[in-house]
């Protein structure tokens, strides 16, 4: 029996996609398509069949993931309804390539939530408790601002199956699905120096692609690019750490500062890693010793430190129709727990004086602590429907912890006149190898905290602008037109970029804020864990 299959493959040294159509050769007991270079097989629900599924089939069977050896890989071209075989450089490759019955929400466009090895889907109820989704039923929508989630059940705990509750304490992770998407640029972003702030936020046109797509690649305001994020690891999305990584087992905020002592002890702490509400923040951690426990805890999935960009994307995708696109309200528990919200939206920034506020101490900037999982007298905890004002849709589904709480440093490097990077104290490049390039941003050298053009379209810092300083009380602070957050960019002196502020930083923090540091471990700086794969 004969059928012809387009294979699309991406070679290697010549970064280009070549259309190819093979013959797919079977025998009674043999389905697998044979070609000089690859030998393909495809599988539906687990079972082996003849050839790709038809487009637009009744039973509602999508692409779901491809993996090959020989360094090869899969990603799926929705346009063209064909698979891409990249890095095909070994005459005797294998790739196997996986489609199931799905939901999906034709308006990603191809840029589906991908559930491979230990991922469960996940259903977030109006309580905040789980139910383990059925992938055949709809379980996310994007038009209504539901993003997907997902989680990494306990070692040991076993999947209970579709429609099925998950009890919280069988969960360690919960991922946020971010669909890859192209955005009109809404600013120029020249902007060097301080002048005066202005009502610059707005809703962000974006519109979901697959990896398939021609790139957009505007570089000027109203013209259309696809989001930077999404091409350094050619993904169809990311998977985002729900909350601020956290310390297992973690008995205090004290307990939950730890910096591993080399790269071994970093891969082995992975294990204490924890992705959940009501948890300790991991802090007073390396930068890199950051990058390398989260680089050990899912490497099946790819999984890293947060890039400034990744950070963008999520800031991007909220301030779309596709999220709540308006003031995320901080995490405010000083005891740097996850998933808390404020009770009121601050009023002012950071000041270490009470002199503008007039009655209860700290009544414009409040802050307090609590027990894991109590509401505290100005903080509520995440089980409380109140704290979805800190979530990025105004509901369970969204991503937390993005305004206070810890500050969380990204992926991103100055490189100098030389082409080297600054690390800092960071440990990258010492304690810790430098990673491949595809795991931080680059940003040009300079010894200006105000050179902010220096910014990428897409990263949430370069579009924000204009900026300027002010006073609250004694403290002078730097800001932004997007909610008057922190804006002080990396330098030669101060090379490492941290996001989102803190717990006590008042209107200065928020997911447009930025700060920077030298990446040491501070016991008020943490980080978040993204998965990148296909």
């Amino acid at each position: 029996m004969n059928k012809k299959v387009k294979i699309i493959v991406i070679n290697i040294t010549a970064i280009i996609l070549i259309s190819i159509i093979n013959l797919l050769t079977f025998t009674k007991n043999e389905k697998i398509i044979n070609d000089e270079n690859l030998d393909i097989a495809f599988y539906e629900d687990g079972n082996l069949v003849k050839d790709i599924p038809t487009k637009n089939n009744e039973e509602n069977i999508y692409f779901d993931y491809g993996e090959c050896d020989n360094g090869a890989s899969v990603i799926w071209n929705e346009e063209q309804y064909a698979p891409l075989i990249k890095n095909l450089t070994n005459s005797n490759t294998k790739c196997r390539i996986y489609f199931k019955q799905k939901y999906v929400e034709k308006i990603l466009n191809g840029a589906y939530p991908i559930i491979k090895d230990n991922l469960i889907p996940v259903i977030i109820n109006d309580d905040g408790t789980v139910t383990r989704a059925d992938e055949k039923e709809k379980w996310y929508s994007y038009s209504e601002q539901k993003w997907a989630n997902a989680v990494i059940l306990n070692d040991g705990v076993k999947d209970p199956g579709a429609n099925n509750p998950i009890a919280e304490s069988d969960i360690e992770s919960y991922f946020v699905w971010i669909p890859r998407y192209r955005y009109e640029i809404f600013d120029d972003g020249n902007y060097n120096g301080l002048t005066s702030v202005q009502d610059k936020v707005q809703i962000i046109n974006i519109e979901f692609e697959n990896i398939g797509t021609p790139l957009k690649n505007g570089s000027s305001k109203k013209e259309w690019l696809t989001h930077p994020a999404f091409t350094s690891f050619n993904t169809n999305g990311i998977w985002v750490g729900k909350f601020d990584t956290g310390y297992k087992d973690a008995a205090n905020t004290k307990a939950a500062e730890v910096n591993p002592t080399s790269e071994a002890d970093a891969k082995n702490k992975a294990s204490q890693v924890i992705i959940k509400p009501n948890e300790y923040s991991w802090r007073g951690i390396q930068t890199g010793k950051a990058y390398a426990v989260a680089r050990a805890y899912a490497e099946n999935l790819n999984s890293h430190s947060m890039k400034n960009m990744e950070w963008g994307a999520v800031a991007y995708l909220q301030h779309s129709k596709y999220g709540s696109h308006e003031s995320i309200r901080n995490n405010n528990n000083s005891n740097y727990l996850t998933g808390y919200a404020a009770l009121k939206e601050p009023t002012i920034g950071l000041t270490n004086t009470n002199e503008l506020c007039n009655t209860t101490p700290l009544a414009c900037n409040e802050y307090s602590s609590s027990d894991k999982g109590k509401d505290g007298e100005y903080t509520v905890n995440y089980f409380n429907k109140a704290s979805v004002v800190a979530s990025t849709t105004n509901n369970y589904s969204g991503i937390y912890d993005l305004s206070g709480g810890a500050w969380e440093n990204v992926m991103a490097l100055i490189e100098d006149e030389n082409g080297n990077y600054l690390t800092g104290r960071s440990g990258l490049g010492t304690d810790i190898p430098l990673p491949d390039s595809r795991y931080f941003d680059v940003y040009s050298n300079s010894n200006d905290s105000f050179s902010f053009s220096r910014g990428h379209f897409g990263d949430a810092i370069k579009e924000m602008g204009p900026f300027q300083s002010v006073k609250y009380g004694t403290q002078t602070r730097y800001i932004s037109s997007w909610y008057k957050d922190e804006a002080i960019f990396i330098t030669s002196n101060s090379q490492i970029l941290s996001r989102g502020g803190g717990y006590r930083y008042g209107s200065d923090s928020g997911m447009f804020a930025f700060a920077t540091n030298d990446g040491y471990a501070y016991d008020l700086i943490g980080f978040r864990i993204v998965l990148a794969f296909n």
